[in-house]
């Protein structure tokens, strides 16, 4: 991880991190601080575009850095979270876009892991493999 100590919201998010500290293709990972992302911002069903996004975990890996965020499964297909998912996916389009430019030298992508779905026998790739081809 990049930093030494990190507050969760819930324990499934506890357990995808224990298997990032622990799986060797992770080349680093972090929970982003409050802002962190400042200028990403969600539409709610009133159309109010005041509402900041911010990722659960970011993931790097040799070839690619992901977005990831942890939801129940009952809980994926709300407004709320579609909204959040068509803001970082734009996100991580417009950075994919101009890998090669402003320093940016990997693609981003975006992933929601269904909580239900993270044991401690899973592999982070396999988690994040398997619900990217969902997503799309």
């Amino acid at each position: 991880a990049c930093h030494a100590t990190y507050r969760f919201d819930s324990s499934p998010e506890v357990r995808f991190a224990y298997l990032l500290e622990n799986d060797s293709n992770v080349e680093d990972w972090l929970r982003p601080a409050p802002k962190e992302f400042a200028g990403l911002y969600w539409r709610d069903e009133q159309g109010n575009a005041d509402h900041q996004y911010q990722p659960d975990l970011v993931v790097e890996f040799l070839d690619a850095i992901i977005m990831v965020e942890v939801k129940r499964s009952d809980e994926i297909d709300s407004f709320e979270v579609q909204a959040k998912k068509k803001t970082a996916e734009k996100y991580c389009e417009i950075v994919s876009n101009n890998v090669g430019r402003f320093g940016i030298n990997k693609p981003w992508r975006y992933v929601i892991i269904p909580a239900e779905n993270i044991t401690l026998t899973s592999t982070v790739r396999g988690l994040i493999n398997k619900f990217t081809l969902k997503n799309d």
